[in-house]
């Protein structure tokens, strides 16, 4: 139903208003373009399984940890984040397997990326990031596990500044060194896409064979946001908000 309701209001070019959007990954679906690191080769939606119903996964990536992407300027879950009151983003993920022992010890957290509108260029990427000590990965073979960050859309820092619990970086400073002449607002006003990272971003680790899912992944907005951002699937666009 939910996946009828919104063709209906893509193909009606009308305004939703609605206080979340959920990609669910129901009926062959991928809003947003989600793909793992490597390329999405061995990324598969699935039909049953999920949380319920369809989910997307991956399974075989040798990688030093799985990185899930929304496509660049892909629908809702790209924008300017400050206009649309974004207040969380949210999820389930689960790992079914991996031949790194330590991987139960791996930081999970979401990344928000501004690459300013040049995708082939990683030199002018900005980013931010809640503290990914806060989360460990799921837990290799138990099922899915749902995750809630908070997104302080509202804040308004000096340069450098970053909201409490937060981390930035570019690719000059490093992954957790946000420059000083940069803002947290910046990042926000341009969201160009969000990344689900099985591993704390500023580390490194060795390579391993990774399967692991999604599911439900999920934006909130703030009660009343105005729409201003379009959606677009499969070349249909629609305001959506």
């Amino acid at each position: 139903m939910r996946i009828l309701t919104l063709l209906a209001v893509l193909l009606l070019s009308t305004t939703a208003l609605a206080d979340t959007f959920t990609a669910d990954f129901e009926a062959g679906v991928n809003a947003g373009n989600w793909t793992f690191s490597g390329g999405g080769w061995l990324d598969t939606l699935y039909p049953t399984g999920g949380n319920p119903g369809g989910w997307y996964g991956v399974n075989g990536i040798d990688t030093f940890a799985p990185i899930l992407s929304s496509e660049y300027g892909a629908d809702v879950f790209a924008g300017n984040y400050v206009a649309m009151q974004v207040t969380r983003i949210s999820g389930d993920f689960k790992t079914d397997a991996s031949n790194n022992e330590w991987a139960d010890y791996y930081n999970f957290t979401v990344l928000l990326r501004n690459n300013n509108n040049t995708p082939d260029d990683i030199e002018d990427d900005l980013y931010v990031y809640p503290d990914p000590f806060a989360n460990v990965v799921p837990p290799v073979g138990q099922g899915w596990t749902h995750y809630d960050f908070d997104i302080p859309s509202d804040f308004v820092g000096a340069p450098g500044e970053l909201p409490a619990g937060w981390v930035g970086g570019s690719y000059f400073s490093g992954p957790d060194w946000f420059p000083e002449d940069r803002t947290f607002q910046e990042v926000l006003a341009n969201v160009t896409s969000v990344e689900f990272w099985w591993i704390h971003p500023a580390f490194f680790a060795i390579l391993s064979i990774w399967d692991a899912g999604a599911d439900n992944i999920t934006i909130e907005y703030a009660d009343g946001a105005v729409a201003t951002e379009e959606a677009s699937w499969g070349g249909v666009k629609a305001l959506y908000r």
